[in-house]
């Protein structure tokens, strides 16, 4: 991702017009467009059972190009991004990965990133809209330091493979024979059709997952490619609806949804326990006490869905005493599942 290469794809922008750059590709499959922080993304393909299901038993693309993506350039920018982020980021070498938090001074959470050390920069992948506030956020403690910030999301899309055989649809690619083996590692590719690639190891759902980051003058050809592969793997592509209800089934938290600056959460490890309760439990009350039964550490933060004659159904709870003052309602999110369309389940988070 050098800036010759980054100069080279600039001709073509990533969002043209406010739409995905394959705003078109998905359109012809019948997708339906939604908004995620202000950038478009595709909400589904008209069957989001199905595509839930995919990413749950085989696996789901996604086209996650609508996220934000930044480039740390210069030679102090591991020693630099090492002292605004929650992570060990000088100890990564080329083809490593991790995930951080950016905090402010009283460790408040202003977003979260998968940082990858490329060859000659630090890429940071992180939540959409919020490539203006990090850059600032950045820049304003970049004093003497030899660092220099580049938006890269305008020549670089990013799709997704998510799901148990995930592995299998990349392999079925043919761009590579050596798959990046640890989370957040990846490889390099260089394709004489495709250009400059990067393969990361990202499982996003809590299965198996790869990115790959694509130059947006070749995100058409490699998109063709994945609905080939596809077609051997019994994978579909899937949008932001089924995605987002796996990821939360998976008790993976997202930022902007599930944290903010006034929840960031305890253990370093951050994960979300699971709390499944018992079928007919569907008034906000009820659940709101089973909860506090179940959860006695303080600072939940819970989701809940449920049913009423296969219909979503969304109440709203009412914090009892006994949580009201330690935990807050997140996200309400209907399960396309089958084992759990007739029971409420609840996610927490420790605050």
């Amino acid at each position: 991702m050098s800036e010759k290469n980054l100069l080279r794809a600039g001709e073509q922008l990533h969002f043209r017009n406010g739409k995905l750059a394959l705003h078109d590709f998905h359109a012809a499959l019948g997708a339906r467009f939604t908004s995620v922080n202000g950038a478009e993304a595709v909400s589904g393909y008209g069957d989001v059972s199905r595509e839930h299901n995919a990413i749950a038993t085989s696996s789901g693309l996604i086209d996650l190009s609508f996220r934000s993506r930044i480039c740390l350039t210069g030679s102090d920018r591991a020693r630099f991004l090492h002292g605004q982020v929650t992570n060990e980021v000088r100890a990564l070498r080329p083809g490593e990965g991790c995930y951080a938090a950016l905090i402010t001074a009283k460790g408040r959470m202003q977003s979260d990133f998968n940082i990858y050390c490329l060859q000659d920069e630090l890429l940071l992948d992180f939540e959409p809209g919020l490539t203006a506030a990090v850059s600032e956020r950045l820049e304003k403690y970049v004093i003497a330091d030899d660092v220099q910030i580049v938006d890269v999301a305008p020549h670089y899309g990013l799709l997704s493979a998510q799901g148990p055989q995930a592995t299998a649809l990349v392999i079925a690619l043919g761009l590579t024979a050596e798959l990046p083996a640890n989370p957040f590692g990846f490889v390099k590719i260089t394709d004489s059709i495709l250009g400059e690639l990067y393969l990361m190891n990202r499982a996003r759902v809590g299965t198996s997952g790869f990115d790959l980051f694509i130059p947006t003058s070749a995100l058409s050809a490699m998109a063709d490619k994945l609905s080939a592969a596809a077609k051997s793997s019994g994978a579909i592509f899937c949008g932001w609806e089924a995605f987002e209800t796996s990821r939360i089934e998976a008790g993976i938290p997202r930022f902007s949804a599930d944290m903010d600056e006034s929840n960031i959460r305890w253990k370093p490890a951050w994960k979300m326990a699971r709390l499944v309760l018992a079928k007919g439990v569907t008034s906000g009350r009820k659940l709101s006490r089973a909860f506090a039964r179940t959860a006695r550490c303080p600072g939940f933060c819970v989701a809940f869905a449920s049913t009423i004659n296969g219909n979503p159904f969304r109440s709203k709870v009412t914090s009892c005493s006994k949580v009201k003052k330690r935990s807050a309602i997140l996200r309400a999110r209907y399960s396309h599942r089958g084992s759990i369309q007739t029971s409420p389940w609840v996610t927490c988070a420790k605050r």
